[in-house]
């Protein structure tokens, strides 16, 4: 019964973590990598969107909405180095966690690459994905006027 109940509430996070499209997303059809929110300092900025624009992956700014009072982001540019972090970007069902380089112009340079994700760590990504996700409604729920916790904490 108890292995019943694990396969059960595994399969409920599969299905949440399934229907959630927040988070960092890289859609290889149209080269866009899309970001919910991004933490600049004490900046925040929502619906980030950068095109992949060359070779070595180069990205470009598309788009980027300020948020204030800035709310909980789980990808992070730190201003001082420029290193943009993005922790557990979707490309498939595969997940990385990446950082990139600004190089000035608003554009960046994929700087390192691993796989967040693999075989048996497929329901701790579900737990992080989810965990994602509860940071994406803090920061919606800021945006719209209301209270959030908001960090990273736990990721």
């Amino acid at each position: 019964m108890r292995l019943l109940k694990a396969w059960i509430a595994a399969l409920w996070l599969l299905v949440s973590a399934a229907a959630s499209s927040q988070g960092i997303i890289y859609d290889s059809a149209t080269a866009i990598l899309s970001i919910t929110a991004v933490s600049v300092g004490s900046d925040m900025y929502v619906g980030v969107t950068l095109l992949n624009v060359g070779p070595g992956y180069r990205f470009s700014l598309k788009t980027a909405t300020p948020q204030s009072p800035p709310g909980a982001a789980l990808a992070i540019c730190d201003p001082a180095s420029g290193v943009l972090t993005l922790p557990f970007v979707a490309v498939g069902a595969t997940y990385y966690d990446v950082t990139m380089q600004y190089t000035g112009d608003y554009a960046f340079v994929l700087k390192t690459v691993s796989v967040a994700v693999t075989g048996v760590g497929r329901l701790e990504a579900v737990a992080r994905l989810n965990r994602i996700s509860a940071i994406d409604a803090a920061a919606a729920a800021q945006a719209a006027g209301g209270s959030s916790p908001g960090g990273r904490a736990g990721l």
